[in-house]
């Protein structure tokens, strides 16, 4: 890795790791973060774990399913982290679709968090495809696109409390933040890809043999 790639990665997993423990902290510290929010998710204890262990898990698994070394020297691990990845991503969007619909912000958050839900479970669909057809590059493209929703729960953190900062009232900033916090990381990451990507790289049968299963290849 790059000197530059070093340190956005350091910057990544700092993030993830803080929100990873932010969002665990809310749902067993008491007194902390906001008690509107945490009564909707222990109304809904099952759902509530699901969207906040799903969205903590993903988001601190994907930074080392991001490191060439890692995917190298570790392929299986590689594939299996990253199933219990698209696993966690699920849990987390689908119950976020729950708890998007009675968003304390009304309907322009409502849609922003459902919006990100279906985003992301999307590009999970579209990565998982990539990879049982052996297209390494769409694959990854693809997981970059699906960790920068995964990576609102860190950067919704910080834009949050920068609104309330700048003197906006709690309402119109989540409400701002219910968009910007994934679509900005999307937009980054979708620069970075037409700026920076190789327009090639070596498919899956390329590098190692392809297996079936079914009529089907194995995925990363």
């Amino acid at each position: 890795m790059t000197v530059p790639y070093r340190l956005l990665w350091f910057m990544v997993l700092l993030g993830a790791i803080g929100a990873g423990a932010n969002a665990i902290m809310f749902m067993t510290v008491d007194g902390f973060g906001g008690k509107p929010f945490l009564e909707r998710f222990l109304a809904s204890p099952i759902l509530g774990w699901a969207h906040v262990g799903g969205g903590a898990l993903a988001i601190v698994i994907g930074p080392f399913q991001l490191l060439p070394g890692f995917r190298r020297r570790s392929p299986m691990l590689h594939r299996w982290l990253g199933r219990l990845y698209l696993v966690a991503v699920f849990a987390s969007a689908l119950s976020g679709l729950y708890f998007a619909a009675s968003s304390v912000a009304g309907w322009v958050s409502a849609w922003g968090f459902a919006l990100a839900a279906i985003v992301w479970m999307g590009s999970g669909i579209m990565a998982w495809h990539a990879a049982l057809r052996g297209d390494v590059a769409s694959h990854r493209r693809w997981m970059l696109r699906n960790y920068a929703v995964t990576f609102a729960a860190a950067t919704l953190r910080f834009w949050l409390p920068l609104g309330l900062l700048a003197g906006i009232d709690f309402e119109t900033t989540f409400r701002i933040v219910s968009w910007l916090s994934w679509a900005l990381n999307l937009a980054a990451v979708e620069r970075w890809l037409r700026r920076y990507q190789r327009p090639t790289e070596p498919q899956w049968h390329e590098v190692r043999p392809r297996r079936h299963h079914g009529g089907l290849p194995r995925g990363p």
